[in-house]
């Protein structure tokens, strides 16, 4: 008895890149969060498309369950489940960038997961970049950020052994972590490398012939990044994925007055 509208995608400068994207929706829900909705996600799937690379699929969608559903959404491919009347901003953001990240490319393995939810999350972000500026971006990592803060449990992004022996649930989509640091830690990123190499780097990782429609390790990330740059960034990785908890930084400065200007 699912209610269906159909919204179908054309590229705004590539009109031969189209395709539909269903609206799977129950009777009762609210009709003006899914009419926003259907309105964004045309110029999600161009913003997304412009930072990682064409939509990767023939066509994409959404369906909201029923009360057997108890999480917010889940990205299968092409149509993505959301609990009941769950048609949000951020959770749209989240659950469709992973059809980048998670579907064009999944972990590898568990020790991988950062490359799905983090990325996800991280969208959530630059999604409120686009529509709202960057004080609002800004807001969403922070928000982030003390999620991460007061709940961190003690360990790191990316631990090797969960590739062998798969930890809890708990453990391996523990929001602090896996969700909130894995944001952070690609913004921490892009301050570090700057916009025009990072958003270079995530193309270039999302769209390499040897990843794409594969699967993929956090070192392919890291590689990718070094490609891109030059450079070797190994330590940001070690530090902020694959250590425990973050690093302190002990910063000092110092003023200097000389013929009336401060340095």
């Amino acid at each position: 008895n699912y209610n269906l509208d159909i919204v179908n995608y054309q590229h705004p400068t590539n009109p031969a890149l189209n395709f539909p994207i269903r609206f799977y929706w129950n009777a009762g829900e609210n009709q003006s969060n899914l009419n926003s909705m259907k309105t964004m996600i045309v110029p999600l799937t161009t913003y997304f498309a412009s930072k990682y690379g064409t939509h990767p699929f023939e066509k994409n969608g959404f369906a909201t369950l029923n009360n057997q559903f108890t999480w917010g959404g889940m990205e299968n491919q092409t149509l993505t489940s959301l609990c009941p009347n769950c048609w949000s901003s951020s959770l749209i953001a989240h659950e469709y960038a992973h059809q980048w990240f998670g579907d064009m490319i999944t972990c590898a393995t568990w020790a991988d997961i950062f490359l799905n939810e983090g990325f996800a999350t991280f969208s959530e972000a630059l999604w409120d970049e686009y529509s709202g500026g960057y004080t609002a971006y800004k807001n969403a990592i922070q928000s982030e950020a003390s999620s991460y803060m007061s709940g961190n449990p003690g360990w790191a992004i990316s631990n090797p052994s969960w590739a062998v022996t798969t930890p809890s649930t708990n453990t391996l989509f523990n929001y602090a972590i896996t969700y909130a640091k894995g944001a952070c830690v690609l913004h921490l990123l892009r301050y570090t490398l700057g916009d025009s190499l990072f958003f270079a780097s995530i193309m270039n990782y999302a769209n390499a012939p040897h990843l794409k429609y594969k699967s993929a390790v956090v070192a392919d990330l890291k590689d990718m990044v070094n490609l891109t740059t030059g450079g070797d960034y190994g330590w940001f990785f070690d530090q902020w994925v694959f250590a425990p908890n973050h690093p302190l930084y002990a910063n000092n400065y110092f003023i200097d007055q000389s013929n009336g200007i401060y340095t």
